[in-house]
């Protein structure tokens, strides 16, 4: 990585306890971006809380059980009156029929604001309500909540992004590794959850709390909708001559600053950015806490591959939404790459899609090459491991369950469940518009995104000065946060109703599928 003059970027966004913020008073079912036991801030290159915690978790040591903190209601002000709940403005995204839990009469999602979590990510299901899922693990332990139901979507940190908006809509002729994933999880669930398996992921999404969850304090935490996914799909790595390594890692991601919440929702869910800024880093594992931090050398650097990235809108474009206008940007700096994704809008309907390789060329000193040579993997795995304790080894009674929004998805699922594997794969293709079958309700066709092949320019006028970020950061007041997200009203968007009619559609399809299998 060439020197710049900046000070290293893990120090920037994990290490930050020379601000001189005065620590807010926070509440337990706060998201704390201020960690009081290791009196740091940590915050991404767009000012999100970076793996933070609910206070509870920080002062008590153990997950919060949410209804123990937080009164049993769809209103956000009643949450922030209880003394015991948040001192944070929330907004509530209702949901729609179906949705309603039948027990608690209460559905929907309560949302806080984005956050960025890095760990290791694993597929769950294709869930009846059309969302693909995934749960995340971390040494954090980044906003997990208590819960009795040991389906790992509610022991972590649950991912979830409407499958209609990402990646049904993307050409399937790309050969990106997310189409790959997307023709897997067609095929078999198996086939999709080895793909996504203990994989590091780097992930920003709005931080919310589902309380239509069936079952008795299984009120969950989920980033939904998940705004943009990096997945450390690739890595080779090979010793140079003069004991300098070199890595080979591919990262394969998607981003977006908009995205609904599946059937239980009524509005969408924006990430209020037109830029959305990722740090890739020199070292991964070292982002994900598993080590000290790197000390880069001057003498490393970085070739990136970026020429296998598309722009595409789900939508389709229009006059006003057209992937010509936006773009990305690649910023080398200490200790990694910031790459900057500029949308048409703050509510744009832009996807950008695609897998970077980065060939890093690292001059090692912490451990010295004899030590390097003893280890298959650039860090030790081993020492890996400990740090996310049972990450590898998820005991065997975490049964998988699938993640659902309401005791009514339950039972259908449990009912799609009994069909035969040639019969869900059927029912698969057919919810995606890949075969017809005869006598079945009508659906209507998911309309493909036109795209742009686009590759990354140098930041220029975009780049992120580090000290005019670290002095922004100074005036940053973390209750601000909520209080944006909480008077968000996107712009009116004829085209999302067109997709929530279609989530309705596809369920009376799924409705009358199982009529005709007599379950």
């Amino acid at each position: 990585m060439k020197h710049q003059n900046h000070i290293g970027l893990l120090t920037v966004i994990i290490a930050i306890s020379f601000l001189g913020c005065h620590p807010p008073a926070y509440k337990p079912m706060d998201i704390a971006a201020y960690n009081q036991n290791t009196r740091q801030w940590k915050f991404d290159y767009n000012l999100f809380p970076l793996n933070p915690n609910w206070q509870f978790k920080l002062v008590n040591g153990k997950a919060p059980w949410t209804r123990d903190q937080c009164p049993m209601s769809d209103n956000p002000v009643d949450w922030k009156n209880s003394p015991t709940c948040t001192s944070q403005d929330l907004h509530f995204n209702n949901g729609q029929i179906f949705c309603t839990d039948l027990f608690s009469g209460h559905g929907g999602h309560m949302n806080w604001f984005p956050v960025t979590d890095v760990g290791i990510v694993n597929f769950s299901d294709h869930s009846s309500d059309d969302d693909y899922n995934f749960y995340l693990q971390n040494p954090d332990s980044s906003l997990y909540l208590a819960s009795d139901d040991p389906d790992p979507m509610n022991q972590y940190l649950g991912l979830e992004f409407d499958s209609d908006e990402f990646p049904d809509a993307v050409d399937d002729s790309y050969k990106i590794w997310w189409n790959d994933f997307h023709r897997a999880v067609d095929n078999s669930q198996s086939e999709a959850q080895a793909m996504v398996k203990n994989k590091l992921t780097i992930v920003t999404g709005m931080a919310g709390i589902d309380i239509g969850h069936d079952a008795s304090n299984t009120w969950t935490t989920e980033l939904h909708p998940v705004f943009g996914m990096f997945i450390l799909t690739d890595e080779q790595t090979s010793i140079n001559p003069d004991g300098s390594v070199s890595m080979i890692d591919t990262w394969s991601f998607f981003i977006r600053n908009k995205g609904d919440e599946g059937y239980c929702s009524s509005d969408p869910e924006i990430a209020s950015r037109k830029q959305l800024n990722v740090f890739i880093p020199e070292m991964p594992y070292y982002y994900a806490g598993a080590q000290q931090t790197y000390p880069a050398d001057t003498r490393d650097f970085v070739t990136i591959d970026d020429g296998n990235v598309h722009i595409t809108n789900w939508n389709g474009v229009t006059d006003d939404n057209d992937p010509r206008r936006e773009r990305w940007t690649k910023q080398i700096i200490n200790g990694g790459v910031i790459f900057g994704f500029v949308f048409d809008s703050e509510n744009s309907d832009g996807i950008f899609v695609g897998d970077v390789k980065m060939t890093w060329n690292e001059h090692i000193s912490f451990n010295g090459f004899g030590d390097l040579q003893k280890v298959e993997k650039y860090v030790d795995q081993t020492k890996f491991k400990e740090k996310f304790n049972g990450l590898y080894n998820t005991s065997a009674n975490l049964k998988m369950r699938g993640n659902y929004e309401s005791k009514n998805d339950s039972l259908l699922s449990v009912r799609v469940s009994k069909l035969s594997s040639e019969d869900r794969s059927e029912l698969r293709h057919a919810l995606a518009g890949k075969i017809i079958i005869p006598d079945m309700p009508k659906l209507e066709p998911i309309v493909n995104g036109k795209s742009t092949k686009i590759g990354a320019v140098f930041a220029g006028k975009d780049s992120i000065n580090v000290e005019q970020f670290n002095s922004k950061m100074k005036k940053t007041k973390v209750e601000e946060e909520p209080k944006t997200y909480s008077k968000i009203k996107p712009a009116e968007n004829a085209d999302q109703n067109q997709y929530a009619q279609r989530k309705l559609m596809k369920r009376a399809y799924i409705e009358a599928y199982l009529k005709s299998k007599e379950l």
